[in-house]
């Protein structure tokens, strides 16, 4: 395991995952940080050129127009900085959001299966997904550490025993920033509202993503990337809406924020008049404008934000630790790599044996046959015998621990998975529910030349006329759509495998549900259309068996029995 890092170590990422998401962005918010901080020294020049009229008696006229001029450009330009700072902020915070979690989806597709199969896994990869919205949220305490509160704090506490000017200044000003972020608020419910059907498809597809359950599927039919094409559609559209929502009242934010320069234009022009005639000392006016222009201690709004932003800088280091975690990727293979470019011809165990990661005893022992093209060949065992297990390492979702398998001749850990997944398909148990579009369940990623014989091998032909749109039907209640029944879902999955040209077909117990007679239908209807595949069949029920060539018999992991149906009958397996 990776030791873990250490604050400064997360930091430097951060900063580098924020470059590599926007960096125009990070450039930008930089130079609005620098302008926002730089005005303030203008603003005390102008304080001070005024401070010298007001000493050499100019307490009127032209002498006193041009420092005032200049704190009011320089406070216009310290609002439209912090307006500034608050639109790049949330297009960073998007970004990068959106940039770490297809890291963390890309990541958790290029591992091997077995690695699903430790906890520590899941409990890292939960830790990592909680932690993105930490990166926006350190980036908002990098920023600006709840400037609105210390300011309205500091203007209260100072402002009424300087002139009764500057309350009401700070009032009126902040008036219309509260009626606009009222409004704003209301709007962006609106807004949640309106997003939520989005929101719930792209955590739907993170989930198909993510979930290991979905994942023999997304590797053999090479879901993946088509899935995460659409994650990533929709995410821009949903970030989309969302800026321009923010675009629009920060717009709204900034016009507002006008009105509180006039206010304290105004304020300032009293309080003149009142060291003028008497009723304000140059020291309190010098008091007043230091409230007037500073929104708390500078000390205070950096020790809180050193201090939230520490916190989440330790939040976003579990994110750091999982994709920097080394797990064995399922693309990782020797050096010498061979490609597949004939169909599978022969797939021969040589002494395999598997083990489960963290198992005290393995799933399979020493396994030693061969398969050959064209063949059917029913594997049979009692629950627990490892023929899932077998399954998975045939069409290279696990691999053996001990033993080699060969295809063609070649040894499969050669071979990239990518390469051996474009000649496999299969039926599961357990298939997959796809609550998408029928389209999208057959034609992901590839497009069969001929989807009518694909609906009339599976049995999905009787059942068109019950989908209103046909191939655009969308599938499942989550939208919707048209809830199918068990057995139709079932020729939904049969349709899916048969929709690719394959030279390894796996049925693993795809009709246990069925009844035995309705069960041998659909294993002849996909047996017919798979001729000259080597088809291999998982079940309980002898009647598959009857329609096999060979049966291999497992049981504690060993394969106790190889033969015919008959030959096994006439010696009692």
């Amino acid at each position: 395991m990776n030791p873990n890092p250490g604050v400064w170590q997360i930091q430097r990422w951060y900063w580098r995952q924020l470059l590599r998401a926007a960096p125009g962005t990070v450039v930008l918010l930089l130079l609005a940080q620098v302008a926002g901080a730089g005005v303030r020294g203008i603003e005390l020049w102008g304080l001070q050129r005024l401070l010298d009229a007001l000493w050499q008696g100019g307490a009127t006229g032209p002498a006193l127009l041009f420092p005032l001029l200049l704190i009011g450009s320089a406070l216009a330009v310290s609002h439209g900085a912090g307006v500034a700072q608050g639109l790049l902020r949330a297009r960073l915070s998007y970004r990068a959001s959106f940039s770490l979690r297809d890291q963390v989806l890309t990541r958790v597709g290029s591992l091997r299966l077995e690695i699903h199969e430790h906890p520590e896994f899941h409990d890292r990869l939960e830790r990592a997904q909680r932690a993105i919205p930490h990166l926006a949220q350190a980036l908002d305490q990098l920023s600006s550490a709840v400037e609105q509160v210390i300011t309205f704090a500091a203007y209260l506490a100072y402002s009424g025993s300087v002139h009764w000017s500057l309350p009401v200044a700070f009032l009126i000003g902040a008036l219309p920033s509260v009626v606009q972020r009222l409004v704003a608020g209301a709007h962006y419910t609106e807004l949640v509202r309106e997003q939520t059907p989005g929101h719930r498809r792209l955590a739907y597809i993170g989930k198909v993503l993510s979930d290991p359950g979905y994942r023999h599927e997304l590797w053999l039919f090479r879901l993946g990337p088509e899935l995460r094409d659409q994650w990533q559609r929709l995410s821009v559209r949903l970030r989309r809406e969302r800026l321009r929502h923010i675009n629009r009242h920060q717009a709204l934010f900034f016009a507002a924020n006008f009105g509180a320069v006039a206010a304290t234009l105004w304020s300032l022009w009293q309080a003149i008049h009142g060291v003028s005639a008497g009723l304000v000392s140059l020291g309190g006016l010098v008091a007043g404008a230091e409230v007037l222009y500073r929104s708390g201690s500078q000390s205070q709004r950096l020790v809180m934000a050193l201090g939230n932003l520490h916190r989440h800088l330790l939040e976003v280091g579990f994110l750091y630790a999982f994709l920097h975690q080394e797990w064995p990727s399922r693309e990782t293979r020797p050096a010498a790599e061979v490609e597949l470019r004939a169909p599978v011809r022969e797939i021969r165990f040589e002494g395999v044996s598997f083990t489960y990661p963290g198992a005290a005893r393995p799933a399979l022992r020493e396994l030693t046959f061969t398969l050959r093209a064209g063949e059917r060949v029913a594997l049979v065992g009692p629950n627990g015998a490892g023929k899932s297990t077998l399954v998975a390492l045939l069409l290279g979702l696990y691999e053996p621990t001990q033993g080699r398998i060969l295809i063609n001749g070649r040894d499969a850990r050669a071979i990239p998975p990518s390469e051996r997944w474009r000649h496999c398909s299969a039926i599961f148990q357990d298939f997959e529910r796809y609550e998408l579009t029928l389209a999208e369940n057959l034609l992901l990623p590839e497009r069969p030349v001929a989807i009518e014989a694909v609906l009339r091998q599976s049995g999905l032909e009787r059942h068109m006329a019950n989908l209103p749109d046909g191939l655009n039907t969308q599938l499942g209640r989550l939208w919707n759509g048209r809830e199918l029944s068990l057995g139709q879902w079932q020729a939904v999955a049969i349709a899916r495998a048969l929709a690719r040209p394959a030279s390894l077909l796996v049925l693993d117990e795809p009709t246990s549900a069925l009844d035995p007679r309705t069960e041998v239908e659909v294993y002849e209807r996909v047996l017919a259309a798979t001729r000259e595949a080597l088809v291999v069949m998982v079940s309980h029920r002898m009647g598959v068996c009857r329609l096999a060539d060979r049966v291999l018999v497992l049981e504690g992991g060993r394969l106790v029995e190889e033969g015919t149906h008959e030959q096994l009958l006439r010696h009692g397996a």
